[in-house]
């Protein structure tokens, strides 16, 4: 073996031994596959809520993810595990949740990533702008 190939084999093993370089990867603007997990289905939907009447924001079984108050009103927003059908009217059954709002609230989301067995159904006291999302 000629010295530069020496020089150069024993750079290579400290370098790669040091961790400076990972097989595998490149330095393209976009990771190669299988580094990231990748979202294949949908990952939630809104319904968005500006009136008092019961609401489903769910027919089925599933997540609610979050409540978003966009414009606030004196009142009440409560979340109920009922199915579309049951969703009618002022709902008495399977409460989950009465969220107490005041006029004056500014923006806010209210993060729940709840199961519901039924399904999703809300129903405010008072007109206010509301976006429910789920999965």
């Amino acid at each position: 073996m000629k010295p530069i190939e020496i020089i150069a084999i024993a750079w290579l093993a400290l370098t790669l031994g040091a961790g400076i370089f990972t097989a595998g990867y490149t330095t393209a603007a976009t990771p190669p596959q299988g580094d990231y997990p990748r979202v294949t289905s949908n990952v939630g939907q809104y319904t968005h809520i500006t009136t008092t009447t019961a609401t489903a924001a769910k027919a089925t079984p599933g997540r609610l993810l979050s409540v978003t108050i966009g414009t606030g009103a004196a009142g009440n927003i409560t979340v109920f595990d009922l199915a579309a059908a049951s969703c009618t009217g002022t709902p008495a059954t399977n409460q989950v949740s009465i969220i107490g709002v005041a006029a004056t609230t500014t923006p806010m989301t209210l993060t729940f990533n709840t199961e519901m067995q039924n399904g999703i159904c809300i129903k405010t006291s008072a007109a206010m702008d509301m976006t429910a999302v789920t999965q």
